[in-house]
């Protein structure tokens, strides 16, 4: 294998890190959002009752305000980026 194919191989490979990298974020706002949406329902005037279960989650998480669900993101991809600033001036 001479130097290009190796190069453009690597840029695919970068490509997919990317992509995958993305995903993870976007699967961390979700789960954090999950855990929101619990901790609002349990502290709630009215937690979830018995046997709702997704039914319950479902309806939690269309309870949570938009403002709630930008800051959980925000605040996500912030504490991503000063960890990925962090590890990248390790180098």
């Amino acid at each position: 294998m001479n130097f290009f194919e190796q190069q453009e191989r690597a840029r695919t490979r970068t490509g997919l890190l990317v992509l995958l990298f993305a995903l993870a974020i976007v699967c961390l706002i979700g789960a954090t959002c999950v855990l929101v949406a619990i901790t609002a329902t349990a502290a709630g005037p009215a937690p979830m009752q018995p046997g709702t279960g997704a039914h319950g989650l479902v309806n939690s998480l269309r309870a949570l305000p938009r403002e709630t669900v930008t800051g959980i993101s925000g605040l996500v991809i912030f504490v991503v980026g000063v960890a990925a600033l962090f590890k990248f001036t390790q180098l």
